[in-house]
């Protein structure tokens, strides 16, 4: 039960972290002259680093 209970608080956390980062990436859109493809990249490599960090 511990295990699964802790799979759930991770994945909750991961999704909220998702969730930051999608609107991150719209914030620093309006704000630099970065493409939209090269935004998503370079904050969806953070979320990955982050959730592997978190195992």
């Amino acid at each position: 039960m511990q295990i699964s209970s802790n799979n759930e608080i991770a994945v909750t956390i991961c999704k909220r972290y998702l969730i930051y980062v999608n609107a991150s990436v719209l914030s620093d859109l309006t704000k630099s002259n970065k493409t939209k493809v090269e935004a998503l990249n370079l904050k969806t490599a953070e979320g990955f680093e982050a959730s592997e960090s978190w195992q």
